[in-house]
């Protein structure tokens, strides 16, 4: 770090970037800074975080201890303790004038206030688009050092996402520095790279994280970890490009000597990482400190004809549920002459398969297609083990023009009992732009209907649907499957959209969903990303969906295929539990079968 933090006292030097991976003292960088122009250079400071909520605990848990702790910071500030209006979480004063605020990027008032010699702006990657109406918050944050010609800015971030990574762009434009570190063996300089760990197998032929060790690009020579640790005390940073005012220092996790970043550790957060897109972006980001790069724009729907299979069926004709399949859940789209649903269903580690898709026709202004709906969510599905299934959990969309008709529709849903006793969800769902974790953290009652509504992340479910579709291409964890009874229509729809980057006036980037042509229908997608909306919900609701496909398999163990299991009486088909009165009835109970069991006993989470 002191390579970075000399940067910012260098006078030749307005602008240092640092694209590092996490627990890398980036958050240390910045307090030092702080307090060495708090000490030695008392200068106006501008702190940006994503969020409010990070920058009052960036505040509380970062500069107050530091301060508490440092006799020459607490005897310019005073001590946490000390009752001083001039001195808040937000917004701290010091002699000469200066202050000390720090603000979120979504809070356009604090970013273009007054003038600021010194900027820092910490995990710039997951600031907002656009602060409000007023545009970019970095250039907002940085427009405040304009009257002063010692000026610093300070950009540090974990990167994210290729071409759109605003981390990755200003180190590009930079000297772009790296950590350079000697071999113990040949005393050749590099840099660490991933590549350059190498692990082998046990002897029952599994990978085994436990021999993993860094090798020499060079002399080949394999290096301890006491010997990568001293290496690295003894690198330096060299700068790739020639220097213009912008120093730029890229660090990955291989550099980090904390214990939880050992060879092994990162060898085994890769293993576990294969076959899943969204664990292997997150070891890309936030270990190596590279951009994940998406290697497609768009997906072929002519591809996944080719992967359409034969699933097993039933004597009655309708094709059995997989048996590796533990859950079913449910994506509903709602239009102006019918509602749209897709039935999906998810086994161990994500592994899926399309089972149904229907088009209701009708008018969702009236209680009949809703009743239909109703039917259709609470039949019974069959599974090759020969259980009775139902669907847990069925996502609604309120948007469009019958917002009132779904929030009726699934507000006294939202908990029900399915016919065999099985905990169920119905999910008042409204999608929302933007990046950020698939499923909110709570519902929103902020509505005509005062049930719970839940804003869901359209743009991360779509990366995850397509990652799996175009890079995941062998079944196991996260494979999506398809039967042969889907049309070329529904794979038409599944694939309408394509992710492009689209640039601003200012420079900045911006991924965006669009139709690939005018006219296309894109409901197929839609449902899909209702449906694993519905697994999201599920699992917040305590569902593991991993637990239970282990269960799944110790079950198949007793019982197999084909052998009976002991059984429970089925339950009555519930309506409604609580809430206001729906717009349609509950159907009777689902009719049974011949040659299925019923009621397999079998484990579910939230009891019966």
């Amino acid at each position: 770090m002191k390579g970075v933090m000399d940067a910012f006292s260098d006078p030749s030097t307005n602008r240092v970037v640092a694209m590092f991976g996490s627990q890398l003292a980036k958050s240390e960088v910045i307090c030092n800074v702080i307090g060495f122009f708090l000490h030695q250079d008392p200068s106006p400071m501008l702190v940006v975080m994503p969020r409010e909520v990070d920058a009052r605990s960036f505040s509380k848990n970062r500069i107050t201890p530091m301060i508490n702790e440092s006799p020459v910071l607490r005897k310019i500030l005073g001590t946490s303790s000390m009752k001083d209006k001039d001195n808040t979480i937000l917004e701290k004063s010091y002699p000469g004038g200066s202050r000390l605020i720090l603000a979120s990027s979504g809070s356009p008032q604090n970013l273009a206030g007054n003038p600021c010699r010194i900027v820092l702006c910490d995990e710039t990657d997951r600031f907002v688009e656009s602060s409000k109406s007023e545009g970019n918050p970095i250039e907002l944050a940085v427009m405040r050092t304009a009257t002063f010609s010692n000026y610093k800015v300070g950009l540090m971030s974990t990167p994210t996402v290729g071409d759109a990574s605003h981390i990755e762009k200003s180190y590009n434009d930079s000297d772009m520095r790296q950590y350079w570190v000697p071999c113990w063996s040949c005393g050749e300089h590099q840099t660490l790279k991933w590549k350059q760990v190498r692990w082998d197998k046990d002897g029952d032929g599994h990978q085994d994280p436990a021999t993993a060790r860094y090798h020499c690009e060079h002399c080949d020579e394999r290096w301890t970890e006491a010997h990568r640790h001293k290496a690295v005390r003894e690198g330096e940073w060299r700068a790739s490009k020639k220097f213009t005012g912008t120093a730029g220092f890229h660090l990955s996790g291989l550099y980090a000597p904390w214990a939880n970043m050992s060879l092994t550790n990162l060898v085994d957060r890769w293993l576990k990482a294969q076959g899943k897109p969204l664990m292997l972006r997150v070891f890309l980001n936030t270990v190596l400190a590279e951009t994940w790069q998406e290697k497609y724009q768009t997906v072929d729907e002519t591809g996944l004809l080719g992967r359409a299979e034969k699933y097993p069926v039933h004597e009655s004709g309708d094709r059995l549920v997989p048996k590796e399949a533990v859950v079913l859940v449910c994506g509903c789209d709602v239009q102006d002459n019918r509602i749209e649903m897709v039935v999906q269903a998810f086994g161990s580690q994500e592994e899926s398969w399309f089972l149904e898709r229907h088009v209701l026709p009708g008018d969702p202004g009236t209680a009949d297609l809703w009743n239909h709906l109703w039917e259709r969510i609470i039949e019974p599905r069959y599974s090759e083990t020969g259980e009775e299934l139902f669907i847990r959990a069925t996502s609604v969309d309120t948007g469009g023009h019958y917002t009132q008709q779904s929030y009726s529709f699934a507000g006294p849903r939202f908990r029900y009992l399915a016919p065999n006793g099985e905990r169920c969800f119905v999910f008042a769902i409204k999608g929302q732009p933007g990046n950020g974790d698939i499923w909110p953290k709570k519902p929103s009652y902020k509505n005509l209907g005062k049930i719970p509504l839940f804003p869901i992340r359209v743009a991360p479910a779509k990366e995850v649907i397509y990652s799996r579709l175009n890079k995941v291409t062998e079944p196991g964890p996260g494979y999506i499957h398809f039967h042969e009874g889907f049309d070329d229509d529904f794979y038409t729809q599944l694939t309408a959209e394509r992710v492009i980057t689209k640039w601003d006036t200012r420079g900045f980037p911006k991924r965006v969903w669009e139709l690939k042509y005018d006219g296309a229908r894109n409901e197929v997608l839609d449902c899909a990303v209702y449906a694993l909306s519905s697994l999201c919900g599920l699992q917040s609701m305590g569902f593991n969906l991993d637990r239970e496909a282990e269960k799944r398999m110790a079950e198949l163990q007793v019982y197999p295929l084909g052998e009976e299991a002991a059984v429970s009486e089925p339950v009555a088909s519930p309506g409604p539990q609580s809430g206001p009165a729906a717009p349609v009835s509950s159907p009777g109970a689902a009719v049974s079968r011949p040659g299925v069991r019923h009621g397999v006993t079998r484990s579910s989470f939230l009891g019966r």
